[in-house]
């Protein structure tokens, strides 16, 4: 390991950049000093994006930037994970310049001539789009597949009204202005990045290297939910698993014979059949929240959302943020709801809505219906009076607070307590786990 990695600040990797910061090497492990190396943010930027670009390769670092031959060759197959392919479903690109520097061979020298050529040779620049995050090859990818490729291919990936838009609209210089088009949200931008792998391979003149897309125990999967599928069935523990929806026999089979290459792999495991495919299937094309997120940052762009809206019914209400615990995958229930939230509704019904003190108790509430939480705010927002200027400032804090939630939590659902002073709670996971909630409620007569 490089001496550089034994001492003092380190470059923090923020969004597509770092925060600001540098890496300094004083003395080494016997105490004696030690040249200084300084990586600014930009510099770490520069060198992250300029590693993790597929076209950046072992004969470029070891021919053209002249680094040591192993340390080339261990760079890139960190990079490529253990299949050797970039891109392909087990990269593991680097996050920080501190894990570059913790390779074996390489040292200043190394790091040096990656900072020069980085600063010389920009490679293309990460952009956040809608809580979304493009890589710099990613966002150049996918401007490139979107300014050239047929409509139809735009079809099969976004609702067809927005695939109409996206190919009226263009040329794009960036993933931002593909971000403004019309009803091209969170959810399009995630299916276009994922398919910046397979598009790459016509970008760069290659040939496909291996597709994942397929049919599999009947269920069929295309390239974007294949690859997440995969991801999720080599990662995920026994218990999100079966909280999932795959069988108890399938789970088993899964965890005693992974890691798996490929779907047809996983679909071949003794005891995973069609409905364990197509569970699997459903969460990989669920919504994904940005990796990283702190629970925190949920919190403040959920109470940012809500503030000042009014939730529609006989009365209006409020919406209060409320957090649970961490839930390590369980499924959330109407009793996980009521175990791990009670007191917390108890204590600010009152402030949600005005209802009478012997309504206030969540226990005494036993009539309880579920609900799409995202259908049912979409009906709001649809059934506004145009005429009401007051109805439709609320209906697009309501519309905003939607795409809020999509982006910041998964499994989400709304779950409604009581028969006329209704206390309703959407809810979801965060991205670290934890089970978090808006409070409002509803009288209905």
């Amino acid at each position: 390991m490089n001496r550089l990695a034994l001492f003092v600040p380190v470059v923090f990797l923020v969004g597509c950049g770092v925060a600001e910061g540098t890496i300094t090497e004083g003395t080494d492990e016997f105490g004696e000093a030690a040249s200084t190396l300084t990586v600014t943010a930009e510099s770490a930027t520069e060198i992250l994006d300029f590693v993790n670009h597929p076209a950046t390769t072992q004969a470029l670092l070891d021919q053209t930037l002249g680094l040591d031959s192993r340390a080339a060759a261990n760079i890139i197959n960190r990079r490529n994970g253990s299949d050797t392919r970039y891109p392909s479903p087990d990269d593991k690109p680097f996050l920080s310049v501190p894990e570059i520097d913790a390779l074996p061979y390489v040292g200043d020298a190394a790091l040096g001539k990656l900072q020069t050529y980085a600063h010389a040779n920009r490679a293309p620049k990460g952009e956040i789009v809608e809580l979304v995050t493009f890589t710099g090859w990613e966002a150049q990818v996918v401007v490139w597949a979107v300014n050239k490729a047929e409509v139809g291919v735009f079809n099969g990936l976004l609702d067809n009204r927005a695939a109409a838009n996206l190919v009226a609209s263009r040329p794009y210089a960036n993933v931002a202005q593909i971000g403004a088009v019309s009803l091209i949200g969170p959810s399009a931008l995630r299916a276009l990045k994922g398919q910046a792998r397979t598009w790459w391979f016509a970008f760069s003149n290659q040939p496909v290297q291996q597709t994942l897309a397929g049919t599999f125990d009947g269920v069929q999967f295309d390239e974007a939910t294949a690859v997440r599928a995969l991801e999720l069935a080599n990662v995920s523990n026994a218990d999100v698993l079966v909280s999932k929806g795959l069988a108890s026999s399938a789970v088993s089979a899964i965890v005693a014979l992974r890691p798996f290459s490929t779907l047809s792999a996983v679909a071949a495991a003794s005891g995973v059949g069609p409905a364990s495919m197509q569970a699997l299937k459903n969460w990989a094309s669920a919504p994904v929240p940005p990796v990283g997120k702190s629970l925190a940052e949920v919190r403040a762009e959920l109470e940012a959302a809500a503030g000042g809206i009014w939730f529609p019914s006989e009365t209006d209400a409020h919406i209060i943020y409320l957090q649970g615990e961490q839930l390590n995958g369980a499924a959330i229930t109407v009793e996980l709801i009521r175990a791990q939230l009670t007191v917390q509704h108890d204590a600010q019904i009152a402030n949600v809505m005005y209802t009478d003190p012997s309504e206030r108790s969540l226990a005494a509430k036993t009539q309880v219906e579920e609900r799409d939480a995202l259908a049912y705010l979409q009906r709001i927002v649809d059934n506004t009076d145009p005429a009401d200027d007051v109805s439709l400032e609320n209906a697009a804090k309501i519309a905003n607070l939607k795409t809020v939630l999509q982006a910041n939590l998964t499994d989400l659902k709304m779950v409604r307590f009581g028969r006329v002073s209704i206390s309703t709670f959407i809810v979801g996971r965060a991205p670290s786990g934890e089970l978090v909630a808006l409070l409002t409620g509803q009288v209905e007569t």
